[in-house]
């Protein structure tokens, strides 16, 4: 699948520093604050939605951005069919 072109920047660095005051300088998903931030941004519209660690931004784009695939991945780790075995 080709990779869509996005204008760059992705957000002006005043808003970048506005997200990362918001997110009190952390992952907006793990909340780590020892990592660098990346501007994470919605494949499907090009627009921004925070700023995530790169394990964070990969791991998401991994799962396709897709809530679905998400609540089914933490359904797994939740009860993973192995533990039908105990």
């Amino acid at each position: 699948m080709a990779r869509r072109k996005h204008p760059r920047p992705l957000c002006t660095a005043d808003e970048r520093q506005t997200l990362y005051d918001l997110q009190d300088g952390k992952c907006a998903v793990c909340r780590r604050d020892d990592v660098d931030l990346h501007v994470d941004h919605s494949c499907r519209t090009g627009k921004t939605r925070g700023l995530l660690c790169i394990t964070c931004n990969t791991e998401l784009g991994q799962l396709g951005d897709s809530p679905r695939r998400l609540k089914a991945a933490l359904q797994y780790l939740l009860r993973p069919p192995a533990q039908a075995l105990s």
